[in-house]
């Protein structure tokens, strides 16, 4: 009986570490919408593709989804995910705002994408 105790807190201990660690993106700053020339934003704007990419490996089947899924049923790693992906869209937004008052002349295809994105994660839930 002490030996399941000990496996059952030891279970709940690995599964609480288990969820996953997406990175977050912050809005941008006054300073930044302040300095950035098209050329930065075009890098910002490669930048959070990246980003974006990570978090579609990140949320891949593992081990980790497993035990995540053990310690909560899944909550703390879709949460995460969440979050990540809701920094990622603000930011976007926030550049194509940008590349619109500097007159960049991109960005649109990038907005026109979020609210495909938006009404997909709408009709998801």
């Amino acid at each position: 009986m002490k030996n399941l105790t000990v496996v059952c807190c030891a279970a709940l201990l690995l599964s609480a570490c288990a969820t996953k660690q997406y990175g977050r993106v912050q809005e941008l700053s006054s300073a930044e919408k302040e300095l950035y020339t098209c050329r930065e934003i075009k890098i910002e704007y490669q930048r959070l593709e990246q980003f974006e990419k990570q978090i579609d490996q990140t949320g891949e089947f593992n081990g980790r989804t497993v035990l995540g899924f053990l310690g909560d049923f899944g909550i703390g790693n879709g949460m995460a995910k969440k979050d990540a992906r809701k920094s990622l869209h603000a930011r976007k937004l926030d550049l194509d705002d940008l590349s619109a008052r500097k007159g960049c002349g991109f960005g649109t295809e990038i907005a026109t994408t979020n609210e495909m994105d938006k009404e997909t994660e709408n009709t998801s839930n």
